[in-house]
C-alpha cells in the first residue's frame, strides 16, 4: 500500500491482478504492462519441428496450486477418443507422488511421461514440439509459459484461472470454464487443429509480448511521466 501511495506509476503484469489490486487497494491507479518473452524463444521458434504423435504438455512445479489432475483425468477421458497421443508433463514438486498414482490406476502410464525439472532451453524445446499447452492452475497472475507456447506455435489450453484470460483467443485456444470438461476443449483443439494459423499466431504474439515492445512500452510510461512534470 505504501508503494502504491508513494508510486507515481504502478504496474501489474495482468488486467486480472490488476483489477484484484485495485479492488485491494481501492485504487484505480494501478494498470497494465504484461511480461515479455526473452530472445532465446525467438530463436527456437524459427526451427520448430513438431513430434509426428500429436502431443500434450504440462509445464511447472507439480504443487495443488498447479492442479495438474485435471490435465491428467482430461487426457484420459481424451484417450477413449483418440488414443494416438502422449502427455509430457515438465517439473517436480510435492504432487508427484499423487499424479503418478494417478496415471497408474487410470493404466495411462504407456501414454503419459514425466520429463522432470528440465533446464529452461530443454523445456522451450518440449514446448515447441508439442501441439497443445495444457494450463490448469487455479490462480495464475500472468502465465510466461502461455506467451512462450504461442511464440513456439504452441496453441493452449488454460482453466479460467486469472492471467491466461488475456493472453487466450479463439485463434490461439481455448478458456475452459468448466475443468470437469476439460477433456472436450482437448477433443476441440485436436479436431479444429488445422484450422489454426500457427505462423500467425507465432507472429502476433512475438509483436505484443517481445522484450522490445514492452521496453517500447515502458520507455513511453517514463516519457510520459518526465513530461507531465516539467
Amino acid at each position: 500500500r505504501e508503494n502504491l501511495e508513494k508510486a507515481d506509476r504502478f504496474f501489474a503484469v495482468s488486467n486480472f491482478y490488476r483489477d484484484k489490486l485495485n479492488q485491494l487497494f481501492n485504487s484505480n491507479k494501478i494498470k497494465t504492462i504484461p511480461n515479455n518473452l526473452g530472445k532465446e524463444v525467438e530463436g527456437i521458434g524459427k526451427c520448430i519441428k513438431k513430434n509426428e504423435v500429436f502431443t500434450f504438455i504440462v509445464v511447472g512445479n507439480l504443487f495443488s496450486i498447479k492442479n495438474q489432475k485435471i490435465a491428467i483425468i482430461a487426457f484420459k477421458e481424451y484417450l477413449k477418443f483418440h488414443p494416438n497421443a502422449i502427455l509430457n508433463i515438465v517439473g517436480m514438486g510435492s504432487e508427484y507422488i499423487n499424479l503418478k498414482k494417478l496415471i497408474i490406476d487410470f493404466k495411462i502410464q504407456d501414454y503419459v511421461f514425466f520429463l522432470g525439472k528440465l533446464s529452461r532451453r530443454d523445456t522451450l524445446f518440449q514446448i515447441s514440439k508439442s501441439h497443445v499447452l495444457l494450463v490448469t492452475s487455479r490462480i495464475e497472475t500472468f502465465s510466461v509459459v502461455t506467451i512462450e507456447a504461442l511464440a513456439l506455435k504452441t496453441l493452449v489450453i488454460s482453466t479460467r484461472c486469472g492471467g491466461p484470460e488475456m493472453l487466450i483467443n479463439n485463434s490461439n485456444g481455448i478458456i475452459c470454464d468448466n475443468p470437469s470438461l476439460y477433456y472436450q476443449s482437448m477433443l476441440e483443439i485436436y479436431e479444429n487443429y488445422e484450422n489454426y494459423d500457427l505462423i500467425k499466431i507465432r507472429n502476433e504474439c512475438i509483436a505484443k509480448y517481445s522484450g522490445r515492445n514492452i521496453s517500447r512500452i515502458l520507455v513511453k510510461e517514463y516519457s510520459n511521466l518526465l513530461y507531465n512534470e516539467k
